[in-house]
């Protein structure tokens, strides 16, 4: 049984992986068919830790916790507390619907069939911001249920002291009070309260990220700015954020040609099996035209070296495997040398083999099949390290702190 219960657990986190997964190729720029994937999620963690692609309006971190702390104010025992926490989250859809909201509410459409629950979804990131003190899985939290229950009525029966034996918190001390109209007529926007809480957990769990910086003066971000760095300028910078800032932005613009490289070889291949993509030809010539201006001008590199390169990936625990980190090497040296990657034959082999040796039989470049069904953009947006959900959550605050726009 132990062993079973193991797997149980490694397959609810890998499941969450896999629907965040899902969920990045509904984004034009997380597509990764080139094998990128592990070091743009490490500059993601760096500049907004806990946040995610699936993740939507950051009352969320609050809603989970919330539906948790109510098991254990109704002693729900193990065997039900699965069962009756996803009957909470099912119910909180009908509470927010109530309310009026519509946009960011996760299962508005599914109800009842929803399968990628609040807490599935926030569940790392609660942990990653010291609000979800208890150290496991859901499967864990919801096994452990009895066992609280009963050392909780122990304690009520017995005078407590100093010496006493506690249970250990399983959420921050400091987390708001669940409104009362929360499981009837609740909204997605945080009270002052609730904003003041969560700058406060975004500043001390990772005080050197984009998020924190972002957190500590919340002011409304406009739609428009498209990138993390346009948000903010480097003297207001503390080193460790300006460092990893300015190397995110190096692989950002440094990895864009990579993609488009890959969608033009793409163009190429169905415009002359007559497979009605030839427009597409010289919008990625211009796109690339576009890239390599952009790289030009900055040198192709910002100055960065690749020891402080690779420093700052690994910081995260990131895994990136021999192969992969070959191929951005390679990549970035074309960069370096100021190589036009269109014409290059090394450009075009390096992306060739990569895809080849991740896909195999399905790559897109080798199998004729697989490259009917490319859909004409593939990974083709730069990277944004989660910039979309960061500027969400900044939004989220301002709101519930009455920050306007012109403030």
């Amino acid at each position: 049984m132990p062993s079973l219960v193991g797997w149980l657990d490694q397959s609810e986190e890998q499941q969450r992986k896999m629907r965040e997964v899902i969920a990045l190729f509904g984004e034009k720029n997380t597509v990764d068919d080139i094998g990128i994937g592990v070091v743009r999620d490490a500059f993601s963690d760096l500049l907004f830790p806990g946040l995610s692609t699936v993740q939507t309006r950051v009352r969320y971190f609050l809603f989970v916790p919330w539906v948790y702390q109510r098991l254990e104010a109704e002693r729900v025992p193990s065997g039900k507390a699965d069962q009756v926490a996803r009957q909470w989250e099912i119910e909180l859809i009908r509470s927010l619907k109530n309310g009026g909201a519509e946009a960011g509410v996760i299962g508005i459409n599914a109800g009842d069939r929803l399968k990628q629950l609040p807490s599935f979804i926030y569940w790392n990131g609660l942990r990653t911001h010291g609000i979800r003190l208890f150290n496991g899985t859901r499967a864990d939290y919801h096994r452990s249920m009895s066992r609280i229950n009963e050392s909780n009525r122990a304690l009520r029966n017995v005078e407590l002291h100093f010496d006493n034996p506690v249970l250990e918190p399983r959420w921050h001390a400091n987390l708001p009070w669940a409104p009362e109209d929360l499981w009837s007529q609740s909204t997605l926007d945080l009270t002052e309260a609730e904003a003041e809480y969560l700058q406060e957990r975004f500043i001390a769990s990772a005080p050197d990220s984009l998020l924190a910086h972002l957190a500590r003066k919340p002011a409304p971000i406009d739609d428009k700015l498209p990138m993390p760095w346009n948000s903010v300028t480097v003297d207001e910078l503390s080193p460790a954020l300006a460092t990893n800032l300015a190397i995110a932005r190096y692989f950002s613009e440094a990895i864009h040609g990579a993609p488009l490289l890959y969608n033009l070889m793409l163009a190429e291949k169905s415009a002359e099996r007559g497979l009605a993509h030839g427009d597409l030809v010289d919008r990625y010539h211009n796109e690339l035209e576009r890239w390599q201006d952009l790289v030009g001008g900055v040198g192709g590199g910002h100055g960065i070296s690749r020891t402080d390169f690779w420093a700052t990936v690994t910081q995260t625990g990131a895994n990136v495997t021999w192969p992969a980190k070959q191929f951005i090497d390679g990549w970035l040296d074309l960069v370096r040398d100021g190589v036009a990657v269109e014409t290059s034959d090394a450009a075009w082999q390096l992306i060739d083999r990569r895809e080849r040796t991740l896909k195999k039989g399905l790559s897109r470049l080798g199998n004729s099949r697989a490259l009917e069904n490319w859909g004409g953009a593939s990974g083709a947006g730069q990277l944004t390290f989660r910039w979309a959900e960061g500027r969400s959550a900044i939004n989220d605050l301002a709101a519930g702190l009455g920050v306007d726009a012109d403030a």
